[in-house]
């Protein structure tokens, strides 16, 4: 600060006798109205210089803050929307979904669409029978009966697909069409029926006394529609 003073003291009183001299580096200057020292480019008057520098000082405006909550407003719009896309897609598919399950049941993956499911474990007594009855419905195209069985403890027992028409009592299946029978302690049917009629898948235990006898059953009622 003194040796600024200095030369400002030092200026003035040359400048008194016709002569000015760089404040900085100290050459002569050629006027006194030189506003730039031609040797080291400082300013001949340091308050110019400080206005200058005011002038050229940035000035937040708050135009960058303004911007940046135009773009926040704008992603969350984008959200808000895409999240109502997002639900409206999901309700428009669940009510596709189940207006496809109502006739029937539908395999997730392509395949054949399954109407009944026959899953159960039996105990057929000695003379008993076990059955189910499998209805075709009429619009099925290609119906097939699918499944498999077997006798927990090793036993072997009938099997039979009877038709329903003209059987008046499965039980004793005297007068029953029988369109399959094997006797055997496990198996697979893969057995084609026709649209429209319906069918007993009878279980039968043949012994007189003993054993009872205990059968997983896994079926299905298939069709191509």
């Amino acid at each position: 600060m003194i040796d600024i003073e200095l030369k400002y003291i030092k200026i003035y009183e040359v400048s008194v006798l016709g002569l000015v001299f760089c404040h900085n580096c100290g050459n002569k200057l050629s006027s006194e109205n030189v506003s730039f020292c031609h040797i080291c480019g400082s300013p001949t008057n340091p308050s110019n210089n400080a206005s200058i520098s005011e002038q050229n000082e940035p000035r937040n405006t708050g135009k960058v803050q303004k911007s940046g909550t135009k773009t926040t407003t704008i992603y969350i719009a984008i959200i808000v929307i895409g999240l109502i896309s997002l639900g409206l897609f999901y309700m428009y598919y669940n009510v596709w979904y189940q207006s496809t399950q109502n006739n029937g049941l539908q395999s997730p993956n392509e395949g054949p669409l399954i109407y009944e499911v026959y899953s159960n474990q039996n105990e057929v007594i000695p003379g008993a029978v076990s059955y189910y009855t499998v209805a075709v419905p009429s619009d099925a195209i290609n119906p097939k009966l699918v499944g498999t069985f077997q006798v927990l403890n090793g036993e072997t027992i009938k099997v039979e697909v009877l038709l329903e028409q003209g059987c008046a009592d499965p039980l004793s299946s005297f007068d029953c069409v029988s369109i399959y029978s094997v006797s055997s302690n496990s198996g697979n049917i893969d057995l084609n029926l026709e649209p429209g009629n319906a069918y007993y898948l009878q279980f039968h235990n043949d012994a007189f006394l003993y054993p009872s006898k205990t059968v997983n059953v896994d079926f299905q009622l298939q069709s191509n529609n």
